[in-house]
C-alpha cells in the first residue's frame, strides 16, 4: 500500500521523475545530492529508501542508475499538485 511521501520525499521523488523523463534514465545519488542541496549521499539513500518501503520507488539492481518510478493507480503528479519539476 502506497502512503503520501514527506516533503523531502515528495521534493526527491519530483527531481527523480523530471530527471528520468528528460534523460532516459535515472540520476546518480551523487547527481541527487547536488541537485537537491543534501549535504550527503547518505541522505538521499535515506530518502530513496523511504521512498522504496513506501511503494513509489524501486530500484532495478545495484547499479548506479537503477531507480524506477512505479507506476501506480496515482501518478506523481498527483502526489505533487502544483509542484514543478526541478532540472539539475
Amino acid at each position: 500500500m502506497t502512503t503520501n511521501p514527506t516533503k523531502k520525499q515528495r521534493e526527491l521523488l519530483n527531481f527523480i521523475d523530471g530527471f528520468i523523463k528528460g534523460n532516459g534514465y535515472s540520476p546518480r545519488f551523487r547527481e541527487i545530492m547536488r541537485a537537491l542541496d543534501y549535504k550527503s549521499v547518505s541522505t538521499v539513500a535515506t530518502h530513496v529508501d523511504g521512498l522504496i518501503s513506501r511503494g513509489l520507488l524501486a530500484k532495478k539492481d545495484n547499479s548506479a542508475r537503477s531507480l524506477e518510478i512505479v507506476k501506480n493507480t496515482t501518478t506523481v503528479e498527483d502526489l505533487l499538485p502544483g509542484d514543478l519539476f526541478i532540472t539539475g
